[in-house]
């Protein structure tokens, strides 16, 4: 049976982009610790395509696929639903890198 796209319910944007920032953020997270797919997929035991189309939003992410990232990136489930940031400090500032790698500042 060939499949029309008139049988699949239609999306709201709000659904369809909520579903894009959640990949986006997972695309995100798996790149600042330089874990590629594959690597995702193995240390998962899920399959390549599998990760990749929820890497890349093509398929949303279930409750289950966000728990089992959350996992693997180390990080809460809310900072891939973005209502978090791993990378704020307790002040409330944005950490942009371990401390003592600020350049000097000149007081002349």
């Amino acid at each position: 049976m060939n499949a029309n796209i008139s049988q699949f319910p239609a999306r709201n944007a709000d659904e369809l982009s909520a579903a894009q920032m959640v990949a986006d953020n997972l695309a995100a997270e798996l790149a600042r610790r330089r874990i590629s797919g594959r690597q995702a997929s193995a240390a998962m035991g899920l399959s390549v395509p599998y990760v990749a189309r929820r890497i890349s939003g093509e398929t949303p992410l279930d409750v289950n696929d966000l728990f089992a990232f959350s996992a693997l990136l180390g990080v809460s489930p809310a900072v891939l639903l973005g209502t978090e940031n791993p990378h704020q400090s307790p002040d409330g500032g944005v950490s942009v890198g371990p401390a003592g790698i600020e350049p000097t500042t000149s007081t002349v």
